[in-house]
Order: structure tokens, then sequence, then C-alpha cells
């Protein structure tokens, strides 16, 4: 029996992984050191696709919707006041949201459980995003992207899957 390989830490995460850690961050006063003690104690590592979800749980961001950036920055009604963690990958949009869920018509497919999410995320290299909203509309959200990668949010083209925490 081998043994099992240790759990990928915080501080072994390249800056370009940090990103998640770093737009919960922007919604919880809580160090992504501490963020990812949290997701190591549920058994994974640092830079799993399941930290999104784990983090997510954690604070409370219980909506989770899989679409592309179109569906994003034209359907989507945003609560005034939540928060939202937007996970972005460039470029991917339609296919990747067509080849994880067959018959995808263009609308968003609320993921619900961790389990989608995770196979969602699968190899696709993600950057991820805080925003709040002013409003309903897209224009009024507020943006934080630690990285400066995409502090415009996602583009018509990407594939995202965004977690809304309602307001207090």
């Amino acid at each position: 029996m081998s043994a099992k390989a240790p759990l990928v830490s915080y501080d072994q995460l390249h800056i370009q992984q940090k990103c998640i850690y770093q737009a919960f961050g922007c919604a919880e006063p809580v160090t992504g050191k501490a963020m990812a003690l949290a997701v190591n104690a549920k058994g994974y590592s640092a830079d799993d696709g399941m930290a999104v979800s784990i983090l997510a749980a954690k604070y409370g961001f219980t909506k989770a919707m899989l679409c592309t950036g179109n569906f994003f920055n034209t359907q989507v009604a945003f609560t005034p006041g939540a928060e939202y963690i937007v996970v972005i990958a460039s470029g991917t949009g339609p296919a990747r949201v067509a080849a994880l869920f067959r018959g995808y018509a263009g609308q968003g497919v609320d993921l619900g459980d961790a389990a989608l999410t995770h196979r969602a995320l699968g190899d696709v290299i993600w950057h991820a995003v805080y925003a709040k909203a002013g409003s309903a509309h897209r224009a009024d959200l507020a943006w934080t992207d630690r990285q400066g990668l995409r502090s415009d949010g996602p583009r018509e083209g990407d594939c995202v899957i965004f977690y809304e925490r309602a307001p207090a």
C-alpha cells in the first residue's frame, strides 16, 4: 500500500493559483493561508478544483451557475448588494459548457452541487475574481481582481462559473 501524497498548501501555490483565495478574501476577512487550511482539512489540496466549492459553502455562496460569458453579461439578473465569485476560463465558452452538459441551449446551468462544480472545473485553467452588485444590471457590478487579469469580468467567449451570496 503506497502512502498518500501530502496535500498542497497555500504557500506551495503559484501566484496565478492564488486567485480563488484572493477572490474569497474580498468577501471574507480571512487570509488565503487560513482558507487553504480549511480546504486541506476537508482532504483536498489547495490547488484542487474542489477548493472553490468548499470555500463557497463555507462562506455562504449558495447559488452556483455555469454559463457562457455572453449569458453572464446579458441574461443574468444580479441581486443588488449580493456578492459574486466569478470563475472564468478564457475563450472556452459555448463549446466547454456544451461538452459538460448535453442539451445545453445557451441558458445557464444551475450547478447546485459540489460534484458538478468539480466536474465543470476539470483541467481547464481558470481565473477567479470578486464582484459586488450595485443593482440588477451588469454595468453596476464593482469588480475586484487582485491579479489585474480580468478587472472587468468575463467576456463573451468565456466559460463562467459564478457563485452568489445574498446580501445580509
